[in-house]
Formats: structure tokens, C-alpha cells, sequence
């Protein structure tokens, strides 16, 4: 979908460049298993007002819940901005991704990488590095939206 606007945008001739949703990182700690990207997508669509993020550590939408991809681009254009999201997602003392999170990685507050990231990603045959764990987005009462 990004790809699709990023094209969209340069047909009209506005000037943008598509920002990865994961690699490359710009800070890689090996012994932690912590990165971190050029851009975090979770906090950029927090302050775009896309959402708010959960006790998962993940951007959670009243409408589309957890179960989100976010793309991004940058543009030379100044955009209208939209309100932070200012509605309540995780139900009071919900516990549900923090209690059936296998690596035992959430907090509440942030995620233990270098916990997760062994049980959540692989590297498929084709070198693609997949997710095979995402109890904390499946199991919770939000997943779909408010």
C-alpha cells in the first residue's frame, strides 16, 4: 500500500521516499537482540493520531485494532495534522498479552527484545524473516478493534 501512494504521490509530482517498517536498523545491539529503526513506526502513528499504544507495546486502533501493518513515507508537503487519539484501549487491569506472552517479554510498558525475538521471528527457507509468535496481538481482547 505504500508503495502504491509513494508511486501515487510522485505521478502528481509531490516528492516523497518510503521509510522500511523494519530493517535496516540504524542501532543493532547483538548480545540484547534490541534494535532500533531509522524511524519507530509505533511512536510516529501514536503522534499521528492512528492510535494509541497498548499494554503489547504495539499501536492499537479503535477500528482495526493490534492486527495493523504500518507503512510511512516522507514528503515534501506540509500536511494537515490530525489530533492525537485520545480514546482508551486496553481494558482496566487487562493482563491477557502480558500473562499468555510465552518469552515472558511484556511488561506492560515496553518489550523485552532480546526475550521476544527468538520466539517471534525466523528466517525461512527463502532468507525472509517471518513471525511465527504473535500471542500478544491473537489473544487480545482488542485485536480487532474497540
Amino acid at each position: 500500500m505504500t508503495f502504491h501512494i509513494s508511486a501515487e504521490l510522485d505521478s502528481i509530482g509531490i516528492k516523497n521516499v518510503i521509510i522500511p517498517t523494519d530493517d535496516p536498523y540504524e542501532y543493532w545491539d547483538e548480545e540484547n537482540k534490541t534494535g532500533r529503526a531509522i524511524l519507530s513506526l509505533r511512536h510516529t502513528g501514536y503522534l499521528a493520531g492512528l492510535g494509541i499504544i497498548g499494554r503489547n507495546n504495539l499501536l492499537v486502533n479503535e477500528k482495526f485494532g493490534n492486527m495493523i501493518q504500518i507503512g510511512a513515507l516522507l514528503t515534501d508537503i506540509v500536511i494537515e495534522p490530525t489530533p492525537l487519539a485520545n480514546y482508551k484501549t486496553c481494558p482496566n487491569n487487562c493482563r491477557i498479552c502480558i500473562d499468555t506472552c510465552p518469552a515472558k517479554a511484556l511488561d506492560g510498558i515496553t518489550v523485552n527484545q532480546k526475550l521476544c525475538r527468538p520466539l517471534s521471528n525466523y528466517r525461512n527457507e527463502k532468507g525472509y524473516i517471518l513471525k511465527k509468535c504473535y500471542n500478544c496481538r491473537k489473544n487480545c481482547p482488542i485485536t480487532l478493534g474497540l
